[in-house]
């Protein structure tokens, strides 16, 4: 039977800065052209942040930008060129509960927020690509558009692995952002979760071209199973290691997470009713169809973005579908026993998209002479 494709994802928005010039601050006369360089490359890519024209120009944006900050990291842990005065970086993180603008006269404080944004970017790039291939029909070159779109997933990912793997916030950052007070961003936490829950979202689509596809309902539960976890690790790890900072999220990109993996282990638990179906285990497959049924029910009283909660309740509508359909024939002709929830094999979970590690970007100068 035909199932609806629709866009699931969450569309990111970027942290919004005020303008900063670095030459005026960095007065070295051999970098003067590298910071006023820098400072334009800076302000691009704020305007493509504030205005993208497509989801995949803030990436070009940043990936230009990015080189000219190491540059000036590397010049000023080299010593090279020492500032008059610290540039005062401002950012506002659209990530929050009640976004309100940080400032810091930190470096590190720039980087961190610059790399989330280019996470958010590579993910939204990602969606944007993806978007055709939600069609019931295979479009033209399906398969080459589809590695395309799980290299900017992944690519996201990794940026995030990077910022949680070096931690940028000092301990002078720290103390003047607490958790709980400050951009989620700054958190090495909350971007090893982001970086679960972009692969967690890169794997739906490998569930959703499995199906277009017509792969086993086995391997669907396995790749289903495997999305659902990443969301629940995500929002387990910020919840246990990073409270403070979980609870300043904004609420409904939490219950978007939390929808998630409701979506997906309702999924799951379908096609492992499928396939104890297809073998004619009619008990297994009304008790799996059950479980997926009352699975999602509490995502109806979410504040999930619409097109997610439309996605979440075609599925739903399907679930219940085959599983009157089950019980029908199981009662009618099969007269096998239902097998309760806790007695059922759960799906194995499978991890099927990897991250691809941030190349740390060549310092456009280091010394200027």
């Amino acid at each position: 039977r035909p199932f609806t494709m629709l866009t699931f994802w969450w569309h990111y928005k970027f942290p919004s800065s005020s303008s900063v010039q670095y030459e005026r601050h960095y007065r070295c006369d051999r970098m003067r052209d590298a910071m006023a360089t820098t400072s334009l490359l800076r302000g691009e890519t704020l305007n493509s942040f504030a205005h993208p024209t497509s989801r995949e120009i803030p990436v070009v944006g940043v990936d230009r930008y990015l080189s000219s900050l190491f540059g000036v990291v590397t010049a000023l842990k080299a010593g090279t060129c020492n500032p008059q005065t610290s540039p005062n970086f401002e950012w506002q993180s659209t990530m929050m509960d009640r976004p309100r603008k940080f400032s810091a006269r930190s470096i590190d404080y720039e980087v961190s927020l610059v790399l989330a944004g280019y996470g958010y970017a590579l993910s939204n790039a990602a969606i944007d690509l993806a978007n055709p291939l939600q069609s019931l029909e295979e479009p033209p070159h399906a398969e080459e558009r589809n590695k395309e779109v799980m290299t900017f997933f992944r690519r996201s990912a990794g940026v995030f692995e990077w910022l949680a793997a070096n931690p940028l916030v000092s301990p002078e950052l720290q103390r003047a952002f607490p958790p709980g007070q400050r951009p989620p961003e700054l958190s090495a936490t909350f971007a090893e979760a982001m970086a679960m829950i972009v692969l967690g979202e890169a794997q739906v689509l490998a569930v959703q071209r499995g199906r277009q596809k017509g792969t086993s309902p086995v391997l669907l539960a396995k790749l289903a199973s495997g999305a659902a976890s990443k969301f629940d690790q995500a929002r387990f790890k910020m919840q246990t290691e990073a409270q403070a900072d979980w609870d300043a999220t904004a609420a409904p990109f939490k219950e978007y997470v939390q929808a998630c993996f409701l979506h997906m282990r309702a999924l799951a638990y379908r096609f492992m009713g499928l396939a104890a179906q297809a073998e004619e285990r009619w008990g297994e497959a009304v008790g799996y169809l059950r479980v997926a049924a009352r699975t999602t029910v509490p995502v109806a009283e979410m504040h999930v973005p619409d097109h997610v909660a439309t996605a979440i309740a075609g599925e739903q509508r399907e679930t219940r579908r085959l599983l009157e359909q089950a019980v029908h024939d199981n009662d009618s002709i099969y007269f096998g026993k239902e097998v309760a929830e806790e007695a059922l094999r759960p799906p194995e979970p499978m991890a099927f998209v990897r991250s691809i590690a941030f190349p740390c970007p060549a310092p456009a100068f280091t010394e200027i002479k």
